[in-house]
């Protein structure tokens, strides 16, 4: 559970790991305050306007390359923290109960997805292909082929599937006695590949981030038309872009 207040006092602990708690919460509020600014931005006309300009010489800009190092700092520090708990509880792993134990995790998921379906479907949004992120696939499926409401669900994805997979690689790793050289050198090849398939399918002309976040809001970027139509038609709203 995420308690702001004693997360920021634990930074100030004299205990081993409590920082870490602390650090989370940074992380969290530099994202909360990543995507408020991307939300506030929408109506800032297009670059080469002059107030888009402006914009860019503003600290909510020049800082969002930072929130965004933040959020994957969350991940990796949840990493560390769940490899620690497992590592200090590793005797009770039992694979009777992992299928329990992934249920239970799922179960503090749900609920706020239920909640954001709902929400979603009061708002018009009645496009399907939910299922991917009730079961925390979102983030292997094109932003085009989901509902744009629910895109930002590849992160409790991702976070889903390091609860469902790292604990098999960690059961694997700490209970292997003779063969657990090859079960690291295992572990490096997948590593390695993972680095080498980013190279192989990045494409500097459609995914380079810099430039496209120069000239355009993360909004004109993610959204799709849908939703462009949907707010601008339904609330009469007037973003400062056009798809």
């Amino acid at each position: 559970m995420w308690q702001l207040k004693e997360d920021i006092y634990s930074l100030f602990q004299s205990e081993k790991y409590a920082p870490i708690n602390g650090m989370r919460s940074i992380s969290c509020l530099a994202i909360v305050s990543l995507h408020i600014g991307h939300l506030l931005n929408s109506f800032i006309p297009s670059h080469p306007h002059i107030e888009w300009m402006n914009y860019l010489n503003s600290y909510t800009y020049r800082l969002s390359p930072l929130a965004v190092l933040l959020l994957e700092t969350f991940f990796m520090l949840s990493g560390f923290l769940l490899t620690l708990k497992f590592i200090q509880h590793r005797d009770s792993f039992s694979w009777k109960e992992y299928p329990l134990y992934i249920v239970t995790r799922a179960c503090r998921f749900w609920p706020g997805i239920l909640l954001i379906t709902i929400i979603m479907l009061i708002l018009g949004e009645s496009q399907g292909g939910w299922i991917r992120f009730w079961l925390f696939y979102q983030n292997y499926v094109s932003i085009e082929q989901c509902s744009w409401g629910f895109v930002a669900l590849w992160s409790v994805s991702l976070d889903m599937q390091m609860h469902i997979i790292l604990p098999i690689i960690l059961h694997i790793v700490t209970s292997s006695k003779v063969n657990y050289q090859r079960t690291y050198l295992a572990l490096y090849i997948l590593v390695i590949l993972s680095i080498v398939y980013s190279m192989l399918v990045f494409n500097p002309k459609t995914m380079d981030l810099l430039v496209h976040s120069y000239h355009n809001n993360a909004l004109a970027l993610g959204a799709t038309q849908q939703f462009v139509d949907w707010v601008t038609v339904e609330y009469n709203v007037t973003l400062g872009f056009d798809k």
